[in-house]
């Protein structure tokens, strides 16, 4: 059974300590230590030994009796039993009043019992409950071997094998499950892993806590959080990411094709480029992102040459239009929201500015066309498209004003060319083919105004003219 991240939102149990219990066992600070002589007696060091499970089992129940707050336990379906044994016994000799000193293989043991339990958990393997007090004997266990005193202090030694425990699961199970799989099989298995992997970055983190609040900090290392998921960058990431990527694209133009794909998996994945960064986007944008794009270009490279040459202009207009409304949902169902700028821009360059020129001078289709028989949506189209590239108004602003002119030309030719036919005629029918004249300059004025408000926005490039 695959466990996801969400079901491991289990308490950190020492700090329900402060909270439920009124103690702490690893504080220093005195009035914790007042607390904890009242239930256990006097210390015996300045660094106070860990307080016997029997004792907090004793409190908790004392404390619920009075109305006190449950204590949250993880659901069973995510939950290790140690089983511990004879390390049962170790254990609780070594929490009781005098401490034993603990030897780092003897203290690994037991903590790779967990480990291993928690590995079993997430390949599936059905294991006992893993309860609040196995929690805390694995956070005692490394609290006493990092505070004991050289040469049994072994904190860096735990530091090290925290890392180990990673690389020795990615190495053995990760990366052969990889492997062997390919294409969309491999990418639903990536999932798998990166999402069991952040798992077990949180579990261990908890378990090794202490080195986090002391050694880590002290030393300026990286935090516990950051190891677990370096390892599987430097281990899983950096041997398929080429991989995964070309899968990715692969399955994009497949989609771009008009077959369906799994836009869930896709997402779930790119994730994985936005989160192994630990926080920066180069993996997305220099492992993935820039190949998407060159990908991009060449499709609709390809896409362009072929439609420029079967299609009229508003059929052109009508398909680039269409596919970058379809680039724009891409980003929001499943590619990083910082891509939608870039992936437009590829669009528009293969689609529009490549064939501009073709485009809007097509023969018996072109802008010309379009204007001459009054095609106000198609007019209204191609400015929304060319708007969006650089200086791309500006011919079809050309074109306008060419468009105009002759058109007014015509009109002072026809008017005159009456005029010229009507020498002889009365000075009163004259002066009728004026207002006539008139009125109809009036009227080209106001269409071609309405042009300007309506189709292009009332952009100045189209009023200076």
């Amino acid at each position: 059974m695959t466990i996801y991240p969400n079901n491991f939102l289990f308490p950190d149990l020492l700090n329900s300590a402060i909270l439920y219990f009124g103690i702490f066992p690893f504080s220093r600070s005195s009035s914790a230590r007042r607390r904890q002589r009242r239930l256990c007696g006097p210390s015996l060091s300045s660094s106070p030994p860990p307080l016997p499970i029997s004792r907090v089992r004793v409190r908790v129940r004392v404390l619920r009796r009075r109305g006190a707050p449950p204590i949250h336990r993880l659901p069973s379906a995510s939950c290790v039993g140690l089983g511990l044994g004879e390390e049962g016994s170790w254990w609780e000799s070594m929490s009781m009043h005098e401490r034993k000193t603990i030897d780092l293989e003897q203290g690994w043991d037991f903590m790779q019992k967990g480990i291993t339990k928690l590995k079993n958990i997430l390949e599936g393997i059905p294991e006992t409950q893993f309860s609040s007090e196995d929690y805390m004997m694995l956070y005692t266990t490394i609290y006493n071997m990092c505070t004991q005193k050289p040469p049994h202090d072994y904190s860096q030694q735990l530091y090290d094998k925290y890392r180990e425990s990673f690389e020795e699961y990615i190495n053995l199970t990760v990366l052969p499950s990889l492997r062997e799989k390919h294409d969309e099989f491999m990418l639903r298995e990536l999932v798998k892993r990166w999402s069991n992997h952040k798992v077990m970055v949180r579990w261990l983190s908890r378990f090794f806590h202490y080195l986090d609040r002391y050694f880590i900090a002290r030393r300026s290392l990286p935090a516990l959080n950051e190891v677990g998921l370096t390892c599987f960058r430097n281990l899983v990431y950096s041997e398929i990411n080429a991989k995964v990527r070309d899968a990715v694209i692969s399955l994009i133009d497949q989609e771009r094709e008009g077959e369906q794909i799994d836009r869930a998996l896709l997402k779930n994945v790119l994730d994985i480029f936005v989160e192994i960064g630990l926080g920066n986007m180069e993996c997305y944008e220099n492992d993935f992102e820039a190949a998407m794009l060159e990908d991009t270009a060449a499709y609709y490279s390809r896409k362009a040459s072929n439609w420029i040459l079967e299609d009229s202009c508003p059929d052109y207009m009508l398909k680039a239009e269409e596919c970058l409304k379809r680039e724009k949902d891409r980003v929001s169902h499943y590619l990083h929201s910082s891509s939608e700028q870039k992936l437009l821009e590829k669009v528009q360059h293969e689609l529009l500015f490549v064939y501009a020129s073709q485009l809007l001078e097509k023969e018996h289709s072109g802008c010309h066309a379009l204007l001459r028989d009054d095609k106000v949506d198609d007019l209204s189209r191609m400015y929304r498209l060319f708007c969006r590239i650089p200086r791309g108004l500006d011919p079809v602003s050309q074109i306008f004003k060419q468009h105009v002119i002759a058109e007014g030309t015509a009109l002072v030719k026809q008017a005159e060319d009456a005029a010229s036919n009507k020498k002889a005629e009365k000075k009163d029918v004259v002066g009728l083919q004026e207002q006539v004249f008139v009125r109809k300059v009036i009227e080209l004025h106001d269409k071609y105004l309405a042009y300007v408000n309506n189709c292009f926005q009332n952009h100045s490039l189209f009023i200076r003219h």
